[in-house]
């Protein structure tokens, strides 16, 4: 008589997650076409003793007038990372009370802490060290950096970026910028839906199309930065962009004991690492709370890698397929790791 033993099933044995902040107060502390300013989040982060931990109190249910500090998470930025943990909690609901290794990670921006406290009230409510790195310090935030500057001039002469500069300028004046503060399009749109979130009216002479317009220019722009047919230039983009997020983070926390990996960020650490795992990534702005979500999977004592953006399962660079070996992906990410010196030399570097 034969005995058949069952097969191991395959298990999600590590799961990363990198988001984008949720939707925040207007760009500006008092916007410049009326006398008040809507603001519904307070902050007050105070530094504890312990290494590397942050105690976090955010009152964002209360609208409230007055000043408020410049970019914080609204109640609707709020909900969108309580909607996200919600998500997460259904998808692997194992990693919610097996949180004990997890390493959590949050820039030193505001929001960034904010968001990461909201998914945590969804999915876990435990309190949890939260690492934050310096300001000026932080592998996640480009810091000053000669190369992206001359890339980002390089890319953006193209005149598809260039086919509405009288309407970029018209807004920017409606705005009250001066003609020395920089104005890009994805501010003009981070600022437009900002605003909507708040239910406050757009400014004065804006218009809907002006509105539209800043969604399809901010594109463009990303479209231009992230997949243009430089690859050259644009993998040294990309390397100073995550370079050393990879080098000093992500590499250590693939071999690590930590099941669960967070990390509360902003577009530009979001949108280059998608770039760098898949090509799948579709050329637009990532919006208020867009994901990226990297999972291992030990399938019958194999470790396999699966990635998906915004919950859409992504082709991967490594090897051209959904799935490919933890050992082939993260030969994939080193190469695109930086330490300091060689992010440096990269940034002193000619175009």
């Amino acid at each position: 008589m034969l005995t058949f033993l069952p097969l191991v099933a395959e298990e999600v044995t590590k799961l990363f997650l990198m988001y984008r902040h949720g939707a925040r107060t207007t760009l500006y502390p008092n916007p410049r076409d009326q006398d008040y300013f809507y603001c519904d989040t307070k902050t007050l982060i105070s530094i504890t003793g312990a290494n590397n931990y942050v105690a976090s109190v955010f009152d964002v249910m209360n609208p409230q007038l007055g000043n408020c500090s410049l970019g914080e998470i609204i109640h609707a930025g709020y909900v969108q990372l309580e909607n996200l943990a919600l998500y997460m909690k259904q998808k692997y609901p194992s990693f919610e009370s097996d949180l004990q290794t997890a390493y959590l990670r949050a820039s030193f921006i505001d929001r960034s802490l904010a968001s990461l406290k909201a998914f945590l009230d969804m999915f876990n409510s435990t309190n949890y060290d939260i690492h934050v790195a310096d300001d000026g310090l932080d592998s996640m935030q480009i810091n000053s950096c000669g190369y992206y500057d001359k890339y980002v001039d390089y890319v953006l002469q193209d005149e598809e970026s260039h086919k509405f500069d009288a309407q970029l300028n018209n807004l920017k004046k409606i705005l009250n910028y001066t003609d020395a503060e920089p104005f890009e399009w994805y501010m003009a749109r981070d600022e437009f839906e900002s605003r909507l979130f708040l239910q406050m009216p757009l400014p004065a002479g804006v218009t809907r199309e002006m509105y539209e317009m800043t969604e399809e220019m901010s594109n463009t722009q990303m479209k231009l930065e992230y997949c243009n047919g430089d690859s050259e230039k644009l993998t040294k983009f990309l390397k100073i962009h995550s370079g050393l997020l990879i080098n000093d983070e992500l590499i250590k926390h693939l071999n690590s004991n930590e099941k669960l990996i967070v990390y509360s960020g902003h577009s530009e650490s979001v949108v280059p690492l998608v770039k760098i795992i898949s090509n799948d990534y579709d050329c637009k702005n990532a919006e208020f709370a867009a994901f990226v979500e990297i999972k291992i999977i030990n399938d019958h004592g194999i470790e396999y890698t699966e990635a998906e953006y915004n919950g859409k399962q992504v082709i991967l660079n490594a090897c051209g397929q959904k799935r490919c070996t933890k050992t082939d992906f993260e030969a994939h990410l080193l190469k695109y790791a930086l330490n300091d010196a060689e992010r440096n030399e990269m940034c002193n570097g000619p175009l």
